[in-house]
């Protein structure tokens, strides 16, 4: 079995729903993750979730040490762009895995080994998005993301600004630490298996990498005993499929669970199941799927104050 090692840094507060996230880690005990981190507040963390602890300046200082030229890195939002370079940054951390990753915490996990077989783990690099992507742990690609684009060094253009560049993902036509995989003859695993939640809805709506979402959706995911399932109405038929994960985009959840075993996820709440998992069919159109929330509207709220800022911005200049 390949082993697998996923690095987090992350700095101030945890969702309130990192709990969840870590007994979600711990009913996949054959993966490793290490989150390097401020935060002090207790958890129950599971044996195989590994803690380092460091404040964001000195993370900076220790990255810095790694390249010959000032690198700008004044936020954590920023760490994102940094992701691809994990491997060559923390030699120490990946030492004795066969692959490490990048991932968010802003997920549950399903049964990760699951979708990750061994058909899958022979690729050099596995997924293509930032909330979960692998990269085999070797110096060829460890070090990849220094290569030329053109005969340009992409990556000093990425460190050098404080600007994102979504260098960890596809994103739209922007360059990323795919094309470098890509362009170079490296074999890269881009089937998505995760449920990824589109942000501009307050319902569930499934996105994909290429921004295309699902337009309505009759549906709730039950996370039971380390497995996820969608259960979904379509066409009178109430069908059942397993994911990887969920990723909830940083949306805020409320916790209204006391067992940890079985539970909902829905918007924007985790809570218990109405019925036994036995009956959930027959009483599809009892079970609560949402919650009221105003997701949408605050999402639409903030980026009309961004396009506002922006606008007085260059009003300004």
């Amino acid at each position: 079995m390949k082993t697998i090692n996923l690095i987090i840094p992350y700095f101030g507060p945890f969702p309130s729903y990192f709990q969840l996230f870590l007994h979600s880690c711990e009913t996949n005990p054959t993966i490793d993750w290490t989150i390097i981190t401020d935060n002090v507040d207790k958890h129950d963390y599971p044996l195989n979730v590994h803690i380092v602890n460091s404040t964001f300046s000195e993370l900076v200082q220790k990255i810095q040490t790694k390249f010959d030229f000032n690198i700008q890195l004044k936020t954590p939002y920023k760490l994102c762009d940094y992701r691809p370079m994990y491997g060559f940054l923390f030699p120490e951390i990946i030492r004795d895995y066969d692959y490490w990753g990048y991932c968010d915490v802003d997920v549950i996990y399903g049964d990760l080994r699951k979708f990750l077989t061994d058909d899958v783990l022979i690729y050099d690099k596995v997924f293509e998005l930032g909330h979960f992507s692998l990269i085999k742990n070797s110096k060829e690609c460890n070090e990849l993301f220094m290569k030329p684009i053109k005969e340009k060094l992409f990556y000093k253009s990425v460190l050098s600004s404080n600007k994102n560049f979504n260098f960890d993902e596809t994103f739209k036509d922007r360059i990323s630490i795919n094309k470098l995989f890509s362009d170079n003859n490296y074999k890269i695993y881009g089937k998505s298996t995760a449920a990824d939640i589109y942000t501009k809805s307050s319902r569930f709506l499934l996105d994909d990498m290429y921004q295309n979402h699902e337009k309505k959706s009759n549906s709730f995911f039950l996370w039971n005993k380390g497995k996820l399932w969608r259960y979904i109405k379509e066409n009178s038929e109430i069908r059942k499929k397993e994911y990887m994960y969920i990723h909830l985009q940083k949306r805020k959840m409320s916790v209204r669970i006391e067992e940890e075993s079985c539970f909902k996820i829905i918007p924007n709440a985790f809570e218990p199941l109405e019925v036994s998992i036995d009956k959930i069919e027959k009483s599809f159109s009892h079970i609560k799927k949402q919650n009221f929330n105003l997701h949408y509207f605050k999402i639409r709220y903030k980026n009309f104050l961004a396009k506002i800022k922006k606008v007085m911005g260059k009003i300004r200049k």
